[in-house]
């Protein structure tokens, strides 16, 4: 099964989603989710000030 069918179905040991707003005002969104034989993160940070932009990172621990 892959990790995207795992998440869909909630079939992860832990999930947690920070928030934190940076010193430049942008909205920074961390998720992390533990499986049982690795972790994936997901981060989104979101401009509050113009221009309007928004950046998405993805990583885990290990290959599948």
């Amino acid at each position: 099964m892959s990790w995207r069918e795992d998440y869909i179905n909630q079939n992860y040991l832990s999930r947690k989603v920070s928030q934190l707003v940076n010193e430049h005002e942008d909205e920074i969104e961390i998720e992390t989710v533990q499986y049982y034989n690795h972790f994936h993160v997901i981060a989104t940070i979101c401009s509050q000030n113009k221009p309007y932009k928004d950046f998405f990172g993805e990583g885990r621990d290990r290959d599948e």
